[in-house]
């Protein structure tokens, strides 16, 4: 608020209203103007007190009251901000939304939270995402004064993703579900990722010009790479039958999975993994299968790192230790031949 002097008996009062607009009013005496000018003053100092303004926010203790005041108030929700909503979402469904945030923030909290994302299969990119969540809500906690100002979000290491692998036995159980849900896109997809090993990004940027006869052409402009360098990739028997398939019902597409999102793909395999009780299956773990039961075939280590895209051949040795704790276990059944034949009919059998 201001008293202006706009000329003989002219007095200007500015202020804010109660929705926040900045107005003016006029006054022909300055006594006038300065006792509406101290009663705007009560009235926002009253205001402040009772119902705190955006700029002084009531304390909010909990992680889920946090949240919620964080991305309701100072967000402009943009692909960002929704995808830092998502991640403070899901530090609320691990945590529990009227959990105090000061605990929250402690180093075994957060060091546990860690340990459930590897645990799952998360990615890299996933995890440091929600920590950047958790460290905005822990900046505004501090500044409101519910959070410890030595408080601080542990380091986290950019550590190779767990290399899990889905065994046989697991995968007639997962295209089973697939079966059930009756989500045909998802199961091409996922045999796609299961035999050929390609990120998650790969197959729906790839157009029809890169599959052709018994290999895929990733990149120059087919499609999209990690580092933007381009390979190729053989197609097993029943990825040809199915992208054949694919040429006569989505002819009309740039390519085979142009019709399908990365929103769309999440919730598929997040759907599938709930009913299959096997969340932590995702494109990657698959990527991880692909590219392992390569190794047990006794490929040339040089020819895997090629179709797999590593830039560094340690990358793809990393996957050795794969093998050996599988043939520990004396998994003999772990053969591409011996049992693709039980997924490949899911289209026949819906039909049917």
């Amino acid at each position: 608020m201001s008293v202006e002097n706009r000329g003989p008996s002219k007095w200007m009062v500015r202020y804010r209203d109660e929705d926040g607009v900045r107005r003016g009013k006029e006054f022909t005496n300055e006594e006038d103007a300065r006792l509406f000018d101290n009663r705007m003053k009560d009235r926002r100092t009253r205001k402040e007190v009772d119902t705190p303004s955006p700029g002084r926010p009531a304390k909010v203790s909990t992680i889920g009251g946090m949240r919620d005041h964080v991305w309701n108030t100072q967000w402009s929700l943009n692909k960002a901000g929704k995808e830092r909503l998502e991640a403070a979402n899901a530090l609320c469904e691990f945590f529990g939304p009227n959990t105090p945030l000061s605990d929250c923030v402690k180093e075994e909290a957060q060091a546990r939270f860690a340990k459930s994302m590897r645990s799952r299969g998360r990615a890299n990119g996933t995890i440091i995402n929600r920590f950047a969540a958790l460290k905005t809500m822990m900046k505004r906690g501090q500044k409101m004064g519910v959070v410890p100002g030595s408080a601080e979000i542990i380091k986290i290491k950019n550590s190779p993703s767990p290399r899990m692998i889905v065994l046989p036995a697991q995968e007639k159980i997962y295209f089973q579900a697939i079966r059930d849900l009756q989500l045909m896109d998802y199961h091409d997809l996922a045999l796609v990722y299961r035999d050929m090993g390609m990120r998650k990004r790969e197959p729906l940027l790839a157009k029809w010009g890169a599959w052709r006869d018994n290999t895929a052409r990733i990149g120059t402009g087919m499609g999209d790479t990690k580092a933007d360098k381009p390979r190729t990739i053989p197609m097993t028997d029943r990825v040809k039958a199915m992208i054949e398939r694919r040429r006569v019902t989505h002819k009309n597409q740039a390519g085979p999975f142009s019709n399908i999102t990365l929103g769309q793909l999440r919730g598929w395999y997040r759907k599938v993994g709930d009913k299959a009780e096997m969340e932590w299956i995702t494109p990657h773990i698959w990527r991880h299968t692909a590219i392992t039961f390569w190794m047990r075939r006794k490929i040339d280590v040089a020819t895997i790192q090629a179709w797999a895209g590593h830039s560094d051949i340690e990358t793809t040795m990393g996957y050795v230790h794969l093998v050996d704790e599988v043939d520990a276990r004396d998994l003999a059944a772990i053969n591409i031949e011996q049992h693709s034949d039980k997924i490949c009919v899911l289209h026949e059998e819906v039909a049917a």
